[in-house]
């Protein structure tokens, strides 16, 4: 085929897919359908039609003639190599003494989990967060819904609506809408930063399996956080009042039409002081290393302090 053909082939196939995948696939957005399909070009490497389209004309230019042999030339200089020994023969380089082993360092400690000697079994991987919704979705903030003698409700507010509440559509259809087994784990950590007592964090996650079962030595989980910064606790206060006498709570998005809408019913939240965190509780991936952390004063030797110190010692590696 001609440049032309080929690139009228090209751009009939791009704009098809374009609106196709926008059309079944709403939660990609447009901009980003187009990137991969006019800057990454991934039709063209992903589709063969009769020769792979774009691929010879974007490494030999518009113009090139099909096939390397076409641009073989014999009258192009064979150079042959300068030097029939080693580098280090040629230049006269004296080789090095290297350091027995006596006189090198000991080793640092091995840390207690060697992932290249662990069989797959023996790690296991637990999420429900689908990480490129939630960026694309944009999470700016959480809302309570209460009202007397129902279960309160927990709003997540996206800044693109439609796939926000596809995030929490699709959280949904995998652990269905009464989540029975507490799979999604919701932790409102308060006491972030002693300066502002009203503020907290919150993650969205998985909730670890900790049965002694032994079939797994090393769990690993993707989670999503938010800090809120309100000025007072009024609001939280009152959701959680309602969630400990009712023991769950709805979880809810509002849609592209701007309705609320609630998916699951979950008693998956949980709530703690970040002064309780220890270094080897799921919440530590919730704690950044600059926190100002509200401690209380009476309290001696908080888990926090050796959460931050584990957090800390990964800055300097």
């Amino acid at each position: 085929m001609t440049d032309e053909q080929r690139d009228t082939i090209r751009q009939f196939y791009s704009e098809f897919c374009l609106h196709f995948v926008s059309i079944i696939c709403p939660q990609i957005s447009w901009s980003k359908i187009e990137e991969m399909l006019r800057e990454d070009k991934a039709l063209e490497r992903s589709v063969v039609f009769n020769c792979n389209i774009g691929l010879d004309s974007y490494f030999m230019g518009h113009n090139a003639v099909p096939g390397i042999e076409s641009h073989h030339d014999d009258a192009l200089e064979f150079y042959k190599p300068t030097r029939r020994v080693a580098w280090h023969e040629h230049h006269n380089v004296e080789p090095m003494d290297w350091p027995s082993k006596s006189d090198e360092p000991e080793e640092r400690p091995k840390h207690p989990f060697q992932f290249s000697a662990m069989k797959h079994r023996e790690l296991k991987v637990v999420s429900i967060i689908q990480e490129s919704l939630w960026s694309q979705a944009g999470w700016r903030g959480l809302g309570f819904q209460t009202c007397e003698g129902e279960s309160p409700v927990l709003i997540f507010g996206f800044e693109n609506a439609a796939i926000g509440h596809k995030i929490f559509e699709n959280i949904a259809k995998t652990i269905g809408d009464k989540d029975s087994n507490n799979t999604l784990r919701i932790a409102l950590i308060r006491g972030i930063d002693s300066q502002n007592p009203a503020h907290y964090r919150v993650a969205v996650t998985s909730d670890l399996d900790r049965s002694e079962d032994g079939s797994s030595r090393v769990q690993a989980g993707l989670s999503r956080l938010h800090t809120m910064t309100p000025s007072s606790s009024e609001n939280i206060d009152r959701f959680l009042k309602d969630y400990e006498v009712h023991k769950k709570c709805h979880i809810a998005t509002v849609n592209a039409k701007g309705k609320l809408v609630s998916h699951l019913i979950t008693s998956g939240v949980v709530v703690m002081y970040a002064w309780e965190i220890d270094e080897n509780d799921q919440e530590i991936s919730a704690i950044q290393p600059d926190d100002d952390v509200l401690i209380p004063v009476s309290m001696e030797d908080p888990p926090i302090i050796r959460a931050l110190a584990k957090i800390r010692s990964f800055e300097g590696r």
